[in-house]
């Protein structure tokens, strides 16, 4: 049968995808919810238009942004004792708005509730602490042999010739390559989107959407 892709693959582009808009809606979440308990004060059902009014489409292809503002506006009124928990808002305003940190902590958030993922991030763990214990032990043999060479013992003159610098080198880059790459995988399970990165994926912003001429 065809092999099934491991679970963890998948968390991996789902992560990178939801860190585009999960600090957005965090954010606004609070200006969105007091802007629509606002709107409410008098007004009938399905009229408010609190998202409508909030948001500033400058693209003409938000048009399914607009359609989706104005299909909540249209809707959310009408969910029981939804305008009833708005009315309190007045009075007990909302949370502060947590960290960019605490939102996109991606290990709080799904790696230690996810097994698959936990795998990966300790198997990473160990391919790191071996490349740098195998380094080392390889190193101190070639130091022992050297030191040593000068003697008849047979183990260590076979020792020194294999340990060849060339040896050493290739398999000091292979152990260097292995651990970076380890570590560049465990962290696509913690805490990604930081202050460059997240400007780095800003300047994108205007190659997907332009802006109307």
């Amino acid at each position: 049968g065809k092999a099934a892709t491991p679970r963890w693959t998948q968390s991996l582009f789902f992560n990178n995808f939801l860190d585009q808009d999960t600090y957005l809606l965090a954010t606004q979440q609070k200006h969105v919810l007091e802007a629509e308990a606002k709107a409410t004060t008098g007004a009938t059902f399905g009229t408010t238009n609190a998202r409508k009014k909030l948001y500033v489409y400058r693209s003409p292809t938000e048009k399914m942004a607009v359609k989706l503002a104005s299909f909540f506006d249209a809707t959310l009124p009408r969910a029981p004792n939804r305008l009833a928990a708005l009315q309190t808002l007045k009075n007990a305003p909302l949370a502060p708005i947590p960290s960019r940190n605490a939102v996109l902590d991606r290990y709080e958030q799904h790696t230690r509730v996810c097994q698959d993922s936990m795998d990966v991030v300790q198997n990473c763990n160990h391919i790191m602490r071996s490349s740098k214990v195998a380094s080392l032990v390889l190193i101190l043999a070639k130091a022992f042999a050297s030191i040593h060479n000068k003697g008849t013992n047979e183990i260590v003159s076979r020792t020194n010739d294999i340990l060849r610098p060339s040896v050493i080198g290739a398999f000091l880059g292979l152990s260097a390559l292995a651990s970076w790459l380890a570590k560049k995988m465990r962290r696509e399970f913690s805490f990604k989107y930081e202050n460059a990165y997240r400007d780095k994926d800003m300047d994108k912003i205007p190659r997907v959407w332009k802006d109307p001429a």
